[in-house]
C-alpha cells in the first residue's frame, strides 16, 4: 500500500531540474566583464560565488549558479550590492 502511494508522488513531481552551474569565463561572458573583474568582485563579496579547492589559493576553482546570477542582477547587480 505505502509503495503504490510513493510512486505516485514521484510521477507526479515530473523530471528534476538541473541547476546551470558556470566557470568564471562562462559567467565573464554572461556577464559581459572580463575574468578578472569577476575574481576581484569574488573577492570583495559583491558577486555571488562557490569556491572549489584551497581557500588560500591566489585564484581558487570558481563556480556561478545561474539563478543566482540572475538574481544579483535583478537586484542590481553592484549597486544594489551591501558592500
Amino acid at each position: 500500500m505505502l509503495i503504490p502511494r510513493l510512486l505516485e508522488r514521484m510521477e507526479t513531481r515530473g523530471e528534476p531540474t538541473i541547476e546551470k552551474w558556470l566557470t568564471v569565463n562562462e559567467a565573464a561572458k554572461y556577464l559581459n566583464i572580463s575574468s578578472d573583474t569577476i575574481y576581484i568582485m569574488v573577492r570583495e563579496g559583491t558577486l555571488p560565488a562557490s569556491r572549489l579547492g584551497s581557500l588560500s589559493s591566489r585564484k581558487p576553482a570558481l563556480r556561478f549558479q545561474l539563478s543566482k546570477l540572475n538574481a544579483w542582477m535583478e537586484a542590481g547587480g553592484v549597486s544594489g550590492s551591501k558592500v
